[in-house]
C-alpha cells in the first residue's frame, strides 16, 4: 500500500542518507542483499521483500563482523606440466 511504500523508500539525495550511510564502502552492495532495489527513476531504493527478516540480520552481521585478515602462504610450490597421468581417480569413479 503506500504509506507503506513510504517507510520501505530510501531517497538517495535525503542528506541523511548521503551523510550516514553513502559514504559506507560497500553499502549499495549492502542494500542490494538485503532486499533493496534501484527505481527506474534512480532517486531512490525501495525495500521489495514482504517481510523484513533480512534487515535485522544484515544490520547484525555489519555491526559484529570484524575485518578478515590476509595471510600469505610462505610455502609457495610451482607445480611443471606433466605428460603423466594423474593419480586422481576419474569423478565417476569416486565414493
Amino acid at each position: 500500500s503506500v504509506p507503506e511504500d513510504k517507510y520501505r523508500r530510501i531517497r538517495l539525495q535525503n542528506n541523511i542518507s548521503l551523510e550516514k550511510a553513502f559514504p559506507l564502502k560497500y553499502i549499495a552492495e549492502l542494500f542490494q542483499t538485503s532486499g533493496f532495489r534501484s527505481l527506474n527513476d534512480n532517486d531512490s531504493i525501495i525495500y521489495q521483500e514482504c517481510s523484513i527478516e533480512r534487515l535485522p540480520l544484515a544490520r547484525d552481521t555489519l555491526i559484529n563482523s570484524k575485518p578478515i585478515k590476509i595471510q600469505l602462504d610462505k610455502n609457495l610450490k610451482i607445480f611443471q606440466p606433466t605428460t603423466e597421468r594423474s593419480s586422481i581417480p576419474p569423478i565417476q569413479l569416486l565414493p
